[in-house]
Parts: structure tokens; sequence; C-alpha cells
């Protein structure tokens, strides 16, 4: 006897079993699905920090940062010094931090703060720069 068709797509091959497929394809999209979600997730309470846009403007008697804040009280600010490194950070709904490295060392005993309208104004004087004689620009007499 001959071979009996198993439906009309019977080609004498293996026939998909598309419904099975298309479900194993919805199935696999709602895993992805679901472990994306756990493992981005955030923990109640806990929010990624942002990072505010810094202005630096270094002028002859005082170097001037410039933070963007918005939405964020003044009590809500914490700035920490470490020599050259200036540590801008808060709490609360909106969460802000960035390090911000300048050229030369700062005296914390200078610093001025303001805050007004979202953006933090932090003024630092520059330390006095003296100029050694002979030492750049000056011609000294070789010897023999």
């Amino acid at each position: 006897m001959g071979r009996m068709p198993h439906g009309a797509w019977d080609t004498g091959w293996w026939t998909p079993n598309w419904p099975a497929i298309l479900l194993l394809g919805v199935v696999g999209l709602i895993l992805v699905v679901a472990l994306i979600a756990v493992f981005t997730r955030k923990k109640q309470g806990d929010s990624l920090s942002r990072v505010p846009v810094v202005d630096v403007f270094e002028e002859e008697q005082e170097t001037m940062l410039v933070v963007e804040l918005p939405g964020v009280s003044e009590a809500e600010i914490s700035v920490e010094l470490n020599d050259d490194m200036v540590t801008v950070e808060t709490t609360g709904a909106r969460k802000y931090a960035k390090d911000i490295v300048l050229v030369e060392a700062i005296d914390g005993a200078t610093l001025r703060k303001e805050y007004r309208d979202g953006l933090l104004t932090l003024r630092f004087a520059r330390p006095a720069v003296t100029a050694q004689p002979g030492t750049i620009g000056s011609a000294t007499p070789a010897t023999a």
C-alpha cells in the first residue's frame, strides 16, 4: 500500500507544528521580559543618582563652580572637599552625585556657597602664585 497523507501540507517531509512553535516563542518572550524586570527593578527607597551639569570658571582671583540641581532643596545638598576634588551629592527624591576634579588644590576655608533657583554656586579663592626669581624668563650669566 501507499503512504497515507497526514494533512493537506504533507509533502513527505516533516511538517512543522506552527501552533507549538508560536507558543514557544511567546513563552520565551515572556521569560525574557520577566528577567529584565527582575534585574532592573529598583528596591524601595533606592533610586539611581543623576549626574548634574557642572560649569567650571577659573578666574584670576577665584575658581567658581556652577552646578545645576533642579528640584532639590538647599538642605539636601552636601559638598565635600578633598585636595583638588569637590564632591557634590544630594539626598531626597531627586538624587545627584558628581566628583569634580580641579587643576589645583583648593582651600576649604575660602569656600563660599550659594544656592538659588536650582543653581549651586561654589567659589574658592585661588592660591597665590609667587614668582621665583631667576627661574622663568631670566638670563643668568654662564660661569667658566
